[in-house]
């Protein structure tokens, strides 16, 4: 049980990048950042988008696969060890890995518009005049 309370705790690894955008966003600091760090905003929304795929997109189904592989292979030892735990563990990462699929949609989509648009991602259709 301990495995997969500390593997799940990784899935906050994105939360360094995240903090790291919005803090190059606030409106106090985007002067300083834009003037001394233009590399801080893309740096930091590369690695959102990196660890957004290998610790949460990965890491839950991987953590359900191990916990299912490891009932199947030692039901016995595996289910008389986890406790209440066994009940909600695959529900639990399970509801994790939708959250953060569709978080990652809008991240995703905000990263290819960086890359791809230069930097400018319309969220509300223009009027055309």
């Amino acid at each position: 049980c301990h495995f997969f309370g500390a593997a799940a705790g990784l899935s906050e690894v994105s939360t360094v990048f995240l903090e790291g955008l919005l803090l190059s966003k606030h409106v106090a600091l985007k002067p300083f950042f834009d003037a001394n760090a233009p590399w801080f905003l893309p740096l930091n929304g590369a690695g959102l988008w990196l660890a957004f795929i290998v610790f949460r997109i990965a890491l839950f189904p991987g953590l359900i696969f191990v916990f299912v592989k490891d009932v199947v292979r030692d039901y016995d030892k595996t289910w008389r060890i986890s406790g209440p735990v066994k009940y909600w563990i695959v529900p639990m990462f399970l509801f994790l890995f939708v959250l953060s699929a569709t978080w990652f949609a809008k991240i995703h989509a905000g990263f290819v518009a960086k890359v791809l648009g230069g930097g400018t991602r319309q969220t509300t259709p223009q009027k055309a005049d």
